[in-house]
C-alpha cells in the first residue's frame, strides 16, 4: 500500500485517468515532500493527514473532482510551499489560521465553490507570493495581505467595499485581478507606489468615480482594465505613453472628454484598446490612428 512506502519522498502521477479517492493512511510517509496527482479523474475529499506530514512542501491535485471542504490542518502546516487545489468543487469556508513559521508560498484555490470571508489571518502568511482564489463565491472585506505578494488574484468573487489603500504596501505585486466583483469608493492611489505592477484588471465593479491620474507611472504595466465600473471623468492623457502597455479596455464606463493626445508617442507595443460605449468626442488623434501595432 502507498502508505508502506515511508522512505518516499515525491510522488508524481499528476497527468493521467486515474480515478478513486486519495488513500487517508499516510501518517507515516514523514520524508514525503511533494504529492502532485493534478489532472486525473479522483474524487472525494482531502484527507486530514496531509497536514501532519512533517516534510510536505507541495500538495497538487488540481483539475480533478474532489469536493467537501478544506481541512483546516493543511494550513497550520510549517512545512507546505505550495498549496494548488485548483479546479475542483470544494465548498465551505477557506480555514486560515495565525501560525508564526508558516512556509506558503503559492495558494491556488481558483475556480471551486468556496464561500465566506477571506479571513485577517491571511496577513500573517509573511512568505506568500501567490493567493488565487478568483472565480469562487467569496464575500466581504478585503483585508490587509502579506508585503512579500506577487500575485493577488480575487475576480469574480463578491467581495465588496473599497479596494484597501494598504495595498500600496505590497511594492513587488505584479499581477492584480479583482475583477467582476462589487468593489465601490474610488481607484486608490496608492496603486501607482507598485512599480513592479504588470497587470491590473479591476473591470466590472462600482467605482463611478475618475481615473487616478497616478496611475500613468506605472511603467512596467503591460494590461489596464478598468472596464464597465462606472468610471466617469476624463482619461489621463500618460496612459496612452506607458511604454510596455499591450492592452487597454476602458470600455462600457461613462467617461467623457477627447481621447488625448499622448505627450509622446503612443506605447509601441500597444496591442489592443477598447474606448466602446462611453460618452467621448472629437476626433482620433493622429499618434493613436497612425500605431502599427494596433489590432483592435
Amino acid at each position: 500500500m502507498l502508505g508502506d512506502l515511508n522512505n518516499l519522498q515525491e510522488f508524481y502521477f499528476n497527468n493521467n485517468e486515474l480515478a478513486g479517492t486519495i488513500p487517508s493512511q499516510l501518517e507515516r510517509m514523514s520524508n514525503l515532500t511533494d504529492f502532485v496527482g493534478f489532472l486525473n479523474f479522483l474524487t472525494g475529499s482531502i484527507p486530514e493527514v496531509f497536514g501532519s506530514l512533517s516534510s510536505l512542501q507541495r500538495l497538487d491535485v488540481s483539475d480533478n473532482f474532489l469536493a467537501g471542504t478544506l481541512p483546516a490542518a493543511i494550513f497550520s502546516s510549517e512545512t507546505l510551499q505550495e498549496l494548488d487545489l485548483a479546479r475542483n468543487t470544494f465548498l465551505g469556508g477557506i480555514p486560515l489560521v495565525v501560525i508564526n513559521q508558516s512556509s506558503l508560498e503559492i495558494i491556488d484555490l481558483q475556480e471551486n465553490q468556496l464561500t465566506g470571508t477571506l479571513s485577517e489571518a491571511v496577513g500573517s502568511l509573511t512568505a506568500l507570493k501567490s493567493l488565487l482564489l478568483n472565480n469562487n463565491f467569496l464575500s466581504g472585506i478585503v483585508p490587509a495581505v502579506p508585503a512579500a505578494l506577487e500575485q493577488l488574484h480575487l475576480g469574480t468573487n463578491f467581495f465588496f467595499g473599497a479596494i484597501p489603500s494598504e495595498i500600496g504596501s505590497t511594492t513587488g505585486l505584479k499581477q492584480l485581478r479583482l475583477d467582476a466583483n462589487t468593489f465601490n469608493g474610488t481607484i486608490p492611489v496608492e496603486i501607482s507606489l507598485l512599480g513592479d505592477l504588470e497587470v491590473l484588471i479591476i473591470s466590472g465593479n462600482s467605482f463611478f468615480s475618475g481615473l487616478p491620474s497616478q496611475l500613468g507611472a506605472l511603467s512596467s504595466l503591460r494590461e489596464l482594465d478598468v472596464s464597465a465600473s462606472g468610471l466617469n471623468g476624463t482619461i489621463p492623457a500618460a496612459f496612452f505613453s506607458l511604454p510596455l502597455l499591450e492592452k487597454l479596455s476602458l470600455a462600457d464606463n461613462a467617461l467623457e472628454g477627447t481621447i488625448p493626445t499622448p505627450a509622446r508617442s503612443a506605447s509601441p507595443t500597444l496591442l489592443e484598446m477598447r474606448l466602446n460605449n462611453n460618452k467621448l468626442r472629437g476626433s482620433i488623434p493622429a499618434t493613436i490612428a497612425g500605431s502599427t501595432n494596433l489590432s483592435k
